[in-house]
């Protein structure tokens, strides 16, 4: 996962905040950083802990954990967090 880049192209069921769009960096330390850009215009960044253990993309902060299930398949990376399934695109290396 490391020095790739992945937009979210769809999210099921759809999240009740609205974004137009949602971009994150898996980075070489062991950080992913989530960049949002809201349908209002606003950007949030957000910078997370990730490590892959097996076939689970461990995604954390101090105060949450998501455990998702993932597989790659080319540019594709699809994600089941349990209470979402996510397909993303890789968009940088």
């Amino acid at each position: 996962m490391a020095n790739t880049t992945w937009q979210i192209v769809s999210i099921t069921p759809r999240p009740k905040k609205q974004f137009q769009s949602m971009v994150t960096r898996f980075n070489p330390n062991g950080t992913a950083t989530t960049t949002k850009t809201h349908t209002n215009g606003k950007v949030e960044t957000d910078t997370e802990s990730y490590r892959v253990v097996g076939a689970t993309l461990v995604i954390n902060k101090p105060n949450y954990v998501i455990n998702s299930r993932y597989r790659l398949e080319g540019d594709k990376l699809y994600m089941d967090t349990g209470d979402h399934s996510i397909v993303m695109q890789r968009v940088g290396s």
